[in-house]
């Protein structure tokens, strides 16, 4: 508040927008999980597009042993990731991807700003992950 004997208050923390940029940019370059694991109950189909747009996923398929790795892992089809498979996601590496990122390893808080977060796909950034296992906090 305005009294400077009165405690903060979680309304307090609305008005301090480059408080919650500075937070952000600290899970992104140190996310608290950095490798998301998940087991497939059913095959999923990897679209090519969303492949090459948007992620970049590690996958280790447990039961072919193939490694995937977006940099390295052209494939001219969608890709069907059998049932039974574990997949790895790395946050890490994701929240240094320079497609969405300048200057990725530097820390930044700006780049938080609405102005800047406008056109970046909203899962180029998961602190916590996404979906139905997102933080629970």
């Amino acid at each position: 508040g305005d009294n400077e004997d009165s405690e903060v208050t979680q309304e307090d923390f609305k008005n301090l927008p480059y408080l919650d940029m500075c937070l952000k940019e600290v899970t992104r370059l140190f996310p608290t999980g950095p490798l998301v694991t998940r087991y497939l109950l059913e095959d999923f189909e990897l679209k090519k597009s969303i492949f090459h747009r948007y992620y970049m996923l590690h996958i280790i398929l447990i039961q072919n042993i193939y490694i995937l790795i977006q940099s390295l892992f052209i494939f001219s089809e969608n890709l069907i990731i059998p049932a039974g498979t574990s997949i790895f996601i790395s946050l890490y590496v994701l929240h240094r991807d320079p497609k969405y990122w300048d200057n990725p390893n530097s820390f930044e808080p700006e780049r938080f700003s609405k102005e800047n977060s406008k056109n970046r796909p909203h899962f180029a950034y998961m602190p916590f992950l996404a979906g139905q296992r997102n933080c629970i906090g």
